[in-house]
């Protein structure tokens, strides 16, 4: 229900491609620099972090604020459930899947379909 809702891209941080986190810092950096003409190289700096760290609250699952309790995030709701029913709960992957209407159904004659199977 939670990647449905909240529709996170990665599982968790160590699994961000390098590339698409340098390509999301190289654009906030150029946001931040054309906001921000005359601020010090460092401020900009930690504006990336701080920007990022949403980013990953936004794009990583278990960074993401559980949708029953926003007052946590995903981690911290399987740390808490891994301690009450004392062993080890663990999320290794999710898939999430997206119908929507529009999608045009081809309509077969069922004659037709046996016969060609025959």
């Amino acid at each position: 229900m939670h990647v449905v809702a909240a529709k996170p891209l990665f599982l968790t941080k160590e699994l961000v491609p390098s590339d698409a986190l340098e390509n999301e810092r190289e654009i906030l950096k150029s946001q931040f620099l054309a906001e921000a003409s005359g601020k010090p190289q460092m401020a900009i700096e930690k504006m990336v972090e701080g920007r990022l760290r949403k980013y990953f609250e936004n794009a990583v699952f278990m960074d993401q604020k559980f949708i029953m309790n926003d007052t946590m995030n995903v981690k911290a709701v399987l740390d808490n459930l891994s301690k009450e029913v004392g062993s080890s709960v663990r999320v290794v992957d999710f898939l999430g899947m997206e119908v929507r209407e529009g999608i045009a159904r081809q309509e077969t004659d069922r004659s037709e379909t046996v016969a060609q199977v025959a």
